[in-house]
């Protein structure tokens, strides 16, 4: 099969080419930057690197130049709490590049990587991150009708894993806190924390986001599908297990800082129905996959630059 991934230089975007050139379909892979700073860039795809997809014309090129099947939409400014906080800009105008992409897409199907910030309890979006995905699910609806190909649209929920962002602003949490207990290793031992570490969350190890998005694709269901897991745990929670798994002693220390709602836990329920689809790797594994590429990532970042 023939098929487009946009944000193909991003973490998800890695993950995801790399499982589909190993599945055997054809795959032409999108990113704004320069393949050589793309987290994962496997052999056997064709590859369009410094296309913008913000710029209707670089859009309207890169789907032009490649007949495909399918379209995995994943391209975003997308980062952790700090980012969705602090980049309002950026993240609204994760509106206007979703636009270029659905009014140019040509093909039968098309996926779009929401996010559970498009949907809190209370029925609002976190943040303008949050609005734009939610403009976006309705958006790609009405398009997809009026230009005749189908949509899948899934909302995912704290994917992590190695091969993505580690460093503010863009590392998510999971990263983020493994990055500050190997920090801590024999020198200060303490984790900063935002808030009181109560918050609640979902996180889901990459494999299992990768899995959960090629299920969603080819569903012969339409339902807005949720790709989470079910385990739930406060912040606090987390950072002791980065830090016991880190071999960090245990010094939680909570400051100020952008938290979030208190409580975005999933309901996957109709999701795990529909596909047949539920994550096989445990908060605990996924940490411990996870660490020694971040430790690796730091231990390259200490080396200086030759002369």
């Amino acid at each position: 099969m023939k098929i487009i991934v946009t944000g193909a230089g991003g973490f998800l975007g890695g993950a995801l080419t790399t499982r589909l050139v190993a599945d055997g379909h054809h795959v032409m892979a999108i990113a704004r930057k320069h393949r050589d700073h793309w987290w994962q860039c496997p052999s056997g795809m064709q590859v369009l690197d410094k296309i913008d997809l913000l710029h209707a014309d670089e859009c309207e090129f890169a789907f032009t130049s490649f007949e495909a099947d399918q379209c995995y939409h994943l391209a975003a400014a997308m980062g952790g709490r700090a980012f969705t906080h602090g980049y309002d800009a950026a993240c609204a105008m994760n509106a206007a590049l979703d636009l270029n992409v659905f009014t140019s897409f040509r093909g039968g199907r098309l996926f779009y990587a929401s996010s559970a910030c498009a949907e809190l309890e209370s029925g609002e979006a976190d943040g303008l991150y949050g609005e734009a995905k939610r403009y976006a699910e309705r958006a790609l609806q009405a398009i997809s009708s009026d230009r005749g190909y189908e949509a899948r649209v899934a909302r995912l929920y704290g994917a992590f894993g190695p091969h993505g962002d580690w460093k503010p602003p863009r590392a998510k949490a999971p990263a983020d806190l493994i990055r500050k207990a190997l920090e801590a290793v024999g020198t200060h031992n303490r984790i900063e924390v935002w808030g009181n570490g109560q918050q609640r969350r979902s996180y889901l190890y990459v494999d299992d986001a990768v899995d959960g998005m090629i299920a969603t694709m080819n569903a012969g269901s339409r339902a807005l599908m949720t790709i989470a897991s079910d385990e739930v745990v406060t912040i606090g929670e987390l950072a002791r297990e980065c830090a016991v798994q880190c071999n960090v002693p245990t010094r939680i220390q909570f400051v100020a800082g952008p938290v979030g709602p208190l409580d975005r836990t999933p309901d996957t329920f109709g999701t795990k129905a529909v596909l047949g689809w539920a994550p096989k790797v445990s908060l605990a594994e996924g940490i411990a996959r996870t660490i020694p590429w971040i430790k690796e990532q730091m231990n390259v970042a200490r080396v200086p630059d030759e002369a």
